[in-house]
């Protein structure tokens, strides 16, 4: 674009996250990920050949960050600096002021916005101006209008207008539900900013988005999202940084997306399972996972202490798979202090018998069908439950309507449960007719009292 300014926009680095200061195994990290990731990003700008970067907040992970951390942020920054491109570092919510206290950027190109402030730059003749100020903790929505008069934005002359901020504006989207930020006392309305500005540089916010201005064609609200996945929320989305261009006429950007790993969730149901069953099939998920994958394995269901000591899963993954970065949480399970917790028909280790499930009810109303085979299921109303391949009911739910239900849990719009996937573990469906919702209601509740499938109990977390 000509009469522009080219503008490399990265936010939410997260350095020294999972970065320990003394190392005390040669495992893989996502530490170590996210150093590579914001090395990538920031030197990205050398290639591109931009006239400045931003960092738009969370450069630092926490506002006391580790030496080793200071330096793998600091050492890309410098080197971009030194190349000519002014770099312009905002303070996130993670930070706090660990970014003007901390990190050793004694370097003419580099400015940290540690208050209220506007930077002028004359980049081929046209005149830049950045405003920003450090993150708004507490009440951001009250304080925003201050603290952007504070700047002094409007006392400067510019041909391009920039806004650098580490915030949430409201109609901003995060997360696997695509949750969308509304008005709140943290949440900034998109029509506060004053249509003078050109492009508003985002932090905060992991997934990379342009907001609709408000009722205006300018301002470019742009979130850059984070240089890698730092969470499983957001396993699925891309990553990267922004490259932007803000002129005289028009604004453009586009994510420039680079590679980081694969991210997955393994629900396991731990019911029934011997510890030795237990760690097979842990195995079984980390064998099977994608080179260089990051994966959490979700275990729930009932189980004693015992049960889940001793199984040394980080190293097990380790010489199984030294590529991949596994980790359990056991946030699911259920305490059974005896096998007296457990339904007396599953106490024999073979699996229930899923027969047992719909017992009392008259054959004629009692449906069984395999995964693959839906279309079986009717569309009426009653109850159903996920048995596995070992006969174990996994999930037992209700529904107005069983076949298109059961279907909705089939589908990859459940991505944002907690268990996300738990499905691929069934093998068939069983089913029963009820009369009325009240009567549904009941024997859904009885048959998860008596069976206790385990993406029903453990932690309530799955949508029924």
């Amino acid at each position: 674009m000509r009469d522009a300014i080219r503008i490399l926009h990265i936010a939410d680095s997260h350095i020294g996250a999972d970065l320990p200061r003394h190392r005390r195994h040669g495992r893989p990290r996502r530490g170590d990920d996210f150093v590579d990731s914001h090395r990538r990003a920031v030197l990205l700008g050398i290639e591109l050949g931009v006239d400045l970067a931003i960092h738009a907040g969370d450069l630092f992970d926490s506002p006391r960050p580790s030496a080793n951390a200071i330096a793998a942020a600091a050492t890309p920054l410098r080197e971009i600096a030194d190349a000519g491109i002014p770099v312009i570092i905002v303070p996130g919510n993670h930070e706090r002021a660990a970014v003007s206290e901390a990190l050793p950027l004694d370097h003419p190109n580099i400015h940290v916005i540690a208050s209220s402030r506007t930077i002028e730059f004359k980049v081929r003749g046209i005149r830049a101006a950045v405003s920003g100020f450090p993150c708004i903790r507490r009440g951001a929505a009250s304080q925003f209008a201050v603290a952007l008069s504070a700047t002094g934005w409007n006392d400067v002359a510019a041909d391009v207008r920039i806004l650098a901020l580490h915030q949430a504006f409201d109609s901003a989207v995060c997360g696997p539900n695509g949750y969308r930020f509304r008005a709140g006392e943290d949440v900034i309305e998109r029509a506060a900013i004053p249509c003078e500005f050109d492009y508003v540089a985002c932090g905060h916010i992991h997934r990379y988005q342009k907001l609709r201005a408000a009722a205006r064609l300018r301002p470019h609200i742009v979130y850059a999202g984070s240089p890698d996945r730092i969470s499983f929320a957001e396993k699925d989305e891309p990553k990267g940084a922004v490259l932007a261009e803000v002129g005289l006429s028009c604004v453009a950007h586009r994510l420039i997306e680079h590679a980081v790993r694969p991210m997955s969730i393994h629900p396991l149901a731990v019911n029934e399972l011997a510890k030795v069953r237990i760690v097979e099939a842990i195995e079984e998920i980390v064998c099977g996972l994608p080179a260089d994958a990051v994966a959490q394995i979700r275990l729930t269901g009932a189980a004693t202490p015992d049960l889940l000591k001793g199984l040394r899963i980080a190293e097990n993954a380790y010489r199984w798979r030294p590529d991949a970065i596994v980790s359990v949480t056991v946030r699911g399970v259920e305490e059974a202090t005896t096998s007296a917790d457990v339904p007396c028909e599953l106490q024999s280790g073979a699996g229930a018998d899923v027969r047992n499930v719909f017992a009392d009810a008259e054959a004629k109303r009692v449906y069984s069908v395999r995964v693959g085979n839906l279309s079986a299921l009717p569309a009426r109303r009653g109850v159903y439950a996920f048995i596995d391949s070992m006969n174990r009911v996994l999930y037992i739910g209700k529904a107005a309507n069983l076949r298109s239900r059961v279907r909705s849990h089939l589908s990859e719009r459940s991505g944002g449960n907690f268990f996300d996937g738990w499905v691929a573990q069934a093998a068939r469906i069983d089913a029963v007719l009820s009369t009325d919702d009240a009567s549904a209601s009941a024997l859904e509740m009885a048959l998860i009292g008596r069976w206790r499938p385990p993406f029903n109990i453990a932690g309530r977390l799955t949508a029924g």
